[in-house]
């Protein structure tokens, strides 16, 4: 829910920036005035901040699909949804269904994606060989148990 607090248009991306502990320049894409220092945790923030995010974006395309909601917008599937609604290339939206569909069944692979862990490449690759059996020891190794 957004509060009366937020920013409005334009104003949002310099307030997720700021939010985020990141200068913002006049253009957004001129950083030639950021020092090496700022320059290079901007980028780490913005990776652990794109990694969060494309596990979030896995989590609802799989609702979505779980919900059959791609047919309220006259798609016959997800892949279709993804290219005609969400404006995705063919192979993205292709690797990106794939990769909600694994950690619809395998959700302990959220976290591994979240914390950058885990990217859609490696999970495309390992995705056909995980089982249930080998998420959960994966789980349990990564927490020490």
């Amino acid at each position: 829910m957004v509060s009366a607090a937020t920013p409005r248009g334009i104003e949002v991306y310099a307030w997720c920036m700021q939010t985020m502990g990141l200068a913002v320049a006049a253009n957004r894409y001129d950083l030639t005035g950021l020092d090496d220092s700022a320059l290079l945790a901007g980028t780490r923030r913005l990776i652990g901040t794109s990694n969060q995010v494309f596990a979030d974006l896995l989590a609802r395309l799989a609702e979505v699909e779980a919900r059959g909601m791609h047919r309220l917008r006259a798609c016959s599937s997800l892949y279709t949804y993804c290219i005609y609604e969400l404006r995705l290339s063919e192979d993205a939206a292709f690797r990106r269904v794939s990769a909600a569909r694994l950690v619809k069944r395998f959700p302990a692979l959220f976290e591994a994606i979240a914390a950058g862990e885990l990217h859609l490449t490696g999970l495309l690759m390992v995705g056909p060989s995980v089982s249930e059996f080998s998420c959960k020891r994966t789980e349990a190794v990564a927490l020490g148990s």
